[in-house]
């Protein structure tokens, strides 16, 4: 698993052409994890194999959508480069809204 995220970051490297952004996009894995470890204990499901196999497509969802988030970001932030920063996130969270939840389900 280690060997895959950092072969996704340097594949990340090369499509957003800086070395932060990829931190960005990985940074939500572990929220997603620690999301699907809680949803067991609550459960009091057993992890199995397919679990993990869920798991690891979850992975993938959460790295799309993380993908599609920053990419809008960087094109709101080329279109308007005085705007606030908070305010480009706002208004970028409210664009792709419903892209990334309809990429989620």
């Amino acid at each position: 698993m280690i060997v895959a995220v950092v072969g996704i970051y340097f594949l990340l490297i090369l499509l957003f052409r800086s070395l932060l952004q990829p931190f960005l996009v990985i940074s939500a894995i572990p929220f997603s994890i620690v999301g699907v470890i809680i949803a067991y204990l609550l459960h009091g499901t057993p992890l199995s194999f397919t679990g993990m196999l869920g798991v690891i497509g979850l992975v993938g969802v959460v790295v799309n959508d993380s993908l599609v988030m920053v990419d809008h970001l960087n094109e709101f932030r080329s279109t308007s480069p005085k705007a606030n920063l908070i305010e480009v996130i706002a208004k970028g969270g409210a664009d792709r809204f419903r892209a990334i939840v309809m990429t989620t389900l």
